[in-house]
């Protein structure tokens, strides 16, 4: 990947991991309730940037290992 994609496509893939996952654990862990979607959308604001760093981390990673 080249240019600005090198860091849009991990930031939204990410994004959308995170989105899914926290929602499943969410509802795994206290079922659908009143407050499910706070608690939900808090979830996700917590592992998200976690997750965007472990990505941009892992692409720089993969590009410094690749043969060019």
């Amino acid at each position: 990947m080249e240019g600005k994609a090198r860091f849009v496509f991990p930031i939204m893939i990410s994004a959308l991991i995170v989105f899914v996952v926290s929602g499943v654990v969410t509802f795994t862990n206290i079922g659908f309730r009143v407050d499910f979607v706070p608690r939900w959308l808090k979830t996700f604001m917590t592992g998200w940037p976690a997750e965007i760093i472990v990505r941009l981390i892992e692409g720089q990673v993969k590009s410094l290992t690749e043969p060019a």
